[in-house]
């Protein structure tokens, strides 16, 4: 057992090795494309984001290439069903993933880290 990146366990699935994706308690990790302030190409990030952002055959074929997720709902009903069921936002698995209370984890750390460790050295 380990945690990683879904992407990353369906890639090395599709290249042979016996390993799945578990939703029941994944912790939530979205991540967003931005450009930041301060790119040195603004204008081609922005194209970018425009292209990738208003076109669900994009998200689409992101997912497929990469073995990726995505959040834009478009894009997901474009692919097949059996690569849909593997999105982190399909309905059975959205309803296992574990929302992280950043706010309380951090103001709760210390004694977090402790009771962790204490369970890794059993």
């Amino acid at each position: 057992m380990a945690m990683s990146f879904a992407g990353r366990v369906l890639r090395l699935r599709a290249d042979g090795l016996p390993i799945n994706v578990v939703w029941n308690g994944a912790p939530l990790d979205a991540s967003v494309w931005a450009a930041t302030r301060g790119a040195p190409h603004p204008t081609a990030a922005l194209a970018l984001l425009d292209f990738v952002y208003t076109r669900p055959e994009a998200h689409a074929a992101f997912i497929v290439d990469s073995l990726g997720s995505t959040g834009l709902r478009g894009g997901v009903a474009l692919l097949a069903p059996d690569v849909q069921r593997l999105q982190a936002g399909h309905p059975d698995n959205w309803s296992r993933i574990v929302r992280v209370d950043s706010a309380w984890l951090a103001a709760n750390q210390d004694a977090v880290v402790r009771r962790w460790t204490e369970w890794l050295s059993r």
